[in-house]
């Protein structure tokens, strides 16, 4: 059965997190406005000042600073867990110059996130200790007793957070000053060589100038040819483009040879009709986008960015896919009560929060999803996982099974969040995506609040079953939507490569 009080209070704690993811877009504007020096100080002060607050609220229970101080905990936390999402892109995009290692940053740093859940676990143990070792005192005198355990123990926390923050903000900025080195390297030796071609009167920077230079200096070797017959235009044609490309020069279609062929006045002007044919498809290959006028999303304004269709449909998936993981998360509980876990003192809920640290196991089966496959087959894999584990909670009533429904779980978590970030890393562009991760936080916490009407249908209803099987159905039109993120950025990589 579902426990109102319990529900009641995870709600007020969702309502909290739900009201700091609100900030996103806010986070992200500052960013790429002012740098992410504005998102490290944001993310080391809230999270600081909210574990000192904490130990406040558990310095002085059942007082005036009790209450504020553990909402306010709560809040300064959320928002460093917001900044942090935001954050974790913008390391990413410090290795933009290799496509594959950005996404691997990204996804290692989500899946260090997850395991970190595990943290929640051990609190828990610990406040068990505590509270048995504590309850053999009198009970009059522990009523305002502070927690000597969880004080020192929220004070590990608050060193450890000292020390990684400080440790994350130089590694951060060693990084960009390298990378800003290399930048300036690279800008001055390209300047060089633009005034060394620029200093020579017989020489302009055309495609056209290039593209002669290139094919004069490509050596085409005619095959062997019998009884004093000329190579067909065809062959020439087909040695002559695999010249150019051997030089990496994009021929444009309008360049290509029609009739007689320039500097060949003995070969005949028309081939045959698979002389001809052959000519065509050839030409076809290397023609540029059906759509020349495709302006790619990275190279619009921020607004027209988050405006894009592939912008759209991903918020709308992340959406439902991080209100589908908040409800998991904040139900597990109750959910597993229900099938009886109480019986066993929460073991299977012990074991749904043990399963968070292994979505590290998930990063090798995402690296070749992302990588090898692309963004369409990754995306379509966390709706896989979505209905998989969607099943197993609608379908089956056992909790041993409910453990296959936890492995699901895991690698559906680790998917969709590096998965989402990668993804719109990689259309979007660096001057706007601190407020497109931002928006993304923003647009699942707005969503999210339908959580709270489901969460008082299952209490009305005694069970979890209706508001499961609402996610696992509402899944499918996701596996659609994928189809057309798909297609949205099929079109945008073909605008990249004519830019």
């Amino acid at each position: 059965m579902v426990c109102p009080d319990q529900t009641a209070a995870f709600l007020n704690c969702k309502f909290v997190s739900q009201l700091t993811i609100l900030t996103g877009t806010l986070w992200g504007i500052l960013s790429d406005k002012y740098g992410t020096k504005v998102l490290m100080n944001a993310f080391g002060l809230c999270n600081i000042f909210g574990l000192v607050l904490l130990i406040i609220g558990v310095r002085y229970p059942n007082s005036v600073a009790d209450g504020p101080s553990l909402y306010g905990a709560f809040s300064l936390m959320g928002l460093g867990s917001t900044v942090g999402g935001i954050l974790t892109v913008k390391t990413g995009l410090l290795f933009k110059s290799n496509r594959k290692h950005q996404n691997r940053v990204i996804s290692l740093l989500n899946a260090l996130f997850d395991a970190g859940a595990m943290s929640y676990l051990g609190l828990w143990e610990l406040e068990k200790i505590s509270s048995s070792s504590s309850s053999s005192s009198n009970a009059s005198s522990t009523t305002n007793k502070p927690n000597t355990n969880l004080i020192l123990i929220f004070g590990g926390y608050l060193l450890m957070a000292i020390i990684c923050i400080g440790g994350y903000s130089y590694l951060f900025q060693t990084i960009q000053k390298i990378n800003k080195s290399h930048d300036k390297e690279t800008e001055q030796r390209n300047n060089h060589d633009e005034e060394t071609i620029e200093g020579d009167p017989k020489r302009r920077i055309t495609t056209a100038t290039i593209t002669a230079d290139r094919l004069s200096s490509s050596a085409i070797t005619l095959p062997p040819m019998q009884n004093g017959d000329h190579p067909s235009p065809a062959i020439i044609l087909s040695l002559s483009l695999e010249s150019i490309q051997d030089q990496n020069v994009a021929l444009p279609s309008s360049s290509l040879p029609c009739g007689k062929i320039r500097g060949e006045d003995n070969i005949s002007d028309v081939a045959n009709d698979n002389d001809l044919e052959e000519s065509q498809s050839t030409e076809e290959e290397i023609a540029l986008p059906s759509d020349p006028s495709y302006i790619s999303i990275a190279q619009r304004s921020a607004k027209d960015q988050l405006k894009s269709k592939a912008y759209i449909l991903l918020g709308i998936w992340f959406s439902f896919h991080t209100s589908s993981n908040l409800w998991t998360l904040t139900t597990a509980r109750d959910f597993l009560g229900g099938l009886g876990d109480d019986a066993y003192g929460n073991r299977y809920l012990s074991i749904f929060t043990l399963m968070a640290p292994l979505s590290i196991i998930a990063l090798p089966f995402l690296d070749v999803a992302v990588n090898k496959y692309g963004f369409h087959v990754a995306l379509q894999t966390v709706n896989a996982l979505a209905i998989a584990h969607g099943i197993t909670r609608v379908v089956f009533q056992s909790l041993n099974a409910q453990v296959l429904g936890f492995v699901f779980f895991t690698f559906f978590r680790c998917f969709l969040y590096s998965v989402a970030f990668s993804c719109v890393a990689g259309f979007v562009g660096p001057t706007a995506i601190g407020r497109a991760t931002g928006t993304l936080f923003v647009l699942s916490g707005l969503v999210s609040f339908a959580n709270i009407g489901l969460a008082h249908l299952a209490v009305e209803a005694g069970d979890f079953f209706v508001p499961n099987l609402v996610f696992l159905v509402g899944t499918i039109p996701m596996v659609y939507l994928t189809y057309e993120i798909g297609r949205a950025l099929e079109k945008d990589q073909r605008g990249l490569e004519k830019d």
